[in-house]
């Protein structure tokens, strides 16, 4: 069983990378062939694809906006070690149009969880073992590993934040609390279980959860979207005036 890592990247309207918005997939398959190149890439595309008009104006629709770059993570890599230079790059093009209302503040998203078979039976904290060190520890001069509680079914899900969106992603609550607009939800519930159930071409291709910790990458069975707004802080442009009071 091959695995990879599958870079999406959607740019920014600005064109500079730090404006992009980034998810990270994970897919098994049987091999790293240019078929199995072609599968990844169509699920991505029809994922994306589906979900497209909830996404905000600032982001790019020009040829080249959508780059998926594909890094081998078989064997070693699952453990986190560094996996070097993407074997396939794409830039390609896209095949929805985005939101065209207003913007809405970029580090706001709709977080959308999965997980494996393997959390079944499984305790959200486990016993106090020999845990290894983040690399941000380490670099501080921490120990390589560490007595720390485990977290076993944490191993087994995972977690994507996708934005940043548009005003038609928004519907306010009984409060006027604004929440995710239910038909969106639904929307994006759909475009995740097309990605989880169908492969495009004809290579076996799988979404799957990747444990770090466990060096392994199982195949996504459920998941789930909530209807409550998600924040990811890095995708926040920087001031560009400061008004003296």
């Amino acid at each position: 069983m091959a695995v990879t890592l599958a870079r999406f990247t959607w740019k920014n309207r600005s064109n500079l990378p730090k404006d992009a918005a980034v998810n990270n997939w994970v897919f098994s398959s049987d091999d790293l062939s240019a078929t199995t190149i072609g599968a990844i890439e169509a699920r991505l595309v029809l994922f994306y694809s589906q979900i497209a008009s909830h996404m905000s104006p600032c982001l790019s629709t020009a040829t080249g906006a959508w780059v998926i770059q594909l890094y081998d993570i078989t064997g070693s890599g699952l453990t986190g070690a560094p996996h070097g230079s993407p074997y396939a790059t794409d830039a390609l093009e896209l095949v929805s149009a985005v939101d065209s209302g207003n913007p809405i503040p970029n580090e706001v998203a709709i977080c959308m969880g999965f997980f494996d078979a393997g959390i079944t039976g499984l305790f959200e904290h486990g016993t106090t073992s020999t845990e290894p060190s983040t690399e941000a520890a380490i670099d501080q001069g921490a120990p390589a590993t560490h007595s720390g509680v485990s977290h076993p079914r944490a191993r087994h899900r995972g977690r994507l934040y996708l934005g940043p969106l548009g005003s038609s992603s928004l519907e306010p609550d009984a409060n006027g609390n604004p929440m995710v607009n239910h038909t969106v939800v639904g929307q994006f519930v759909g475009a995740a279980q097309v990605l989880r159930d169908t492969a495009p071409g004809t290579t076996h291709v799988q979404w799957c959860v990747w444990s770090r910790r466990n060096a392994t990458a199982l195949p996504v069975v459920h998941g789930w979207v909530d209807n409550r707004l998600a924040s990811v802080r890095r995708r926040q442009p920087v001031a560009t005036s400061r008004a003296l009071i």
